[in-house]
């Protein structure tokens, strides 16, 4: 909110009505997924499509989601994970780790796909769309995923 116009303001209230996002499309990340054996040993290309929305409805220089550095975090996290069998799992554990990692990320709308998995279709993607309220019933206590 530091950054408008002199002449504009938003209280805290005002700003509950805003719905900043930020948006990440064509993140190619190398993870080990799929239920076919040579899916098992090696990395392989998947490419990561991602929607946050900020709890506060508009980020503060002191209180917001640096896109970049969520890039690289994800990366490096997905790198040092073991094999998973599929995307969706892998999107659910993404929008996990995106809740735990960042507080200020009230929703999250994951989508990821192989490339050229099908020669006949554009691309064939899985989508999960999670909010920060679900993902907290469903947590155990002293859950840390």
């Amino acid at each position: 909110m530091d950054d408008l116009p002199a002449n504009v303001t938003l209280t805290s209230n005002e700003a509950r009505g805003v719905a900043c996002q930020i948006i990440v499309e064509g993140l190619r990340i190398f993870v080990r997924v799929g239920l076919h054996p040579h899916e098992e040993s090696a990395p392989q290309p998947v490419v990561f499509d991602g929607v946050f929305t900020y709890s506060s409805g508009f980020p503060s220089s002191d209180r917001y989601i640096d896109y970049d550095a969520y890039c690289t975090r994800l990366i490096n996290y997905l790198a040092g994970r073991p094999h998973i069998r599929l995307l969706e799992s892998l999107a659910a554990e993404i929008a996990a780790w995106s809740f735990v990692s960042y507080a200020e990320m009230e929703a999250v709308s994951i989508t990821l796909h192989k490339p050229k998995i099908r020669k006949d279709t554009n691309r064939l993607c899985v989508r999960l769309t999670n909010s920060r309220e679900a993902f907290e019933r469903s947590r155990q206590p002293g859950d840390d995923r």
